[in-house]
């Protein structure tokens, strides 16, 4: 079993991330069937690559138009590397699935300086901060900075921030005073030491 974070590279230089997108898609689409009456959205790791091929691009619009029900409870998440590189070529496929009722999460947010201007050219729902903003934030006093300056830019949306990477009480405790949406890591889920397999 491999980490998504070294499978996938590999998967890229064999040019394979656009059908594993759609098959994860796919298999999202059919638990959202066997679970018909859950209003609750998903989030899933859609690779640039894949919003940028054509094929993919109109397989997805296609079924979502048809299914408007699967529109309704998918998030689409993309990396903030991703949509300030290629912020003017993802700006149809991002405005189609908005106008399905799909929402857009940016993950990684703060790994890297970067323009937020994304923030007001796409119709962003979410934001999750990268774990290297949220580790030790308890004493990083800068990030904590950042997080209000990235509240102040959102002002006025309805843009939520989620932070990433939480492994204490103590970087809780701060999240929680800064107001934050929410908060996913090993603090609150321990990874499995092992992996149960049929």
């Amino acid at each position: 079993v491999l980490n998504a974070s070294l499978f996938m590279p590999m998967a890229q230089k064999c040019g394979l991330v656009t059908p594993i997108d759609r098959y994860v898609l796919n298999r999202l689409f059919e638990l959202f069937d066997q679970d018909i009456n859950s209003p609750v959205r998903c989030s899933v790791n859609v690779h640039v690559e894949s919003l940028l091929n054509l094929e993919f691009k109109q397989w997805l619009i296609n079924h979502l138009t048809i299914h408007a029900h699967h529109a309704e409870r998918l998030i689409i998440e993309i990396s903030e590397h991703a949509i300030v590189t290629h912020s003017e070529e993802l700006e149809n496929i991002l405005f189609q699935l908005d106008r399905l009722n799909v929402r857009l999460l940016i993950d990684q947010v703060g790994q890297y300086v970067l323009n937020s201007s994304y923030l007001k050219q796409h119709p962003v729902s979410y934001l999750k901060l990268h774990s290297s903003i949220v580790r030790n934030i308890n004493l990083r006093s800068e990030n904590q900075l950042f997080i209000r300056s990235l509240q102040g830019t959102c002002a006025g949306s309805n843009i939520k921030i989620f932070a990433f990477g939480l492994e204490t009480e103590a970087e809780w405790q701060v999240i929680k005073q800064l107001h934050l949406a929410g908060a996913q890591g090993h603090y609150f889920n321990q990874p499995e030491a092992n992996l149960l397999t049929k």
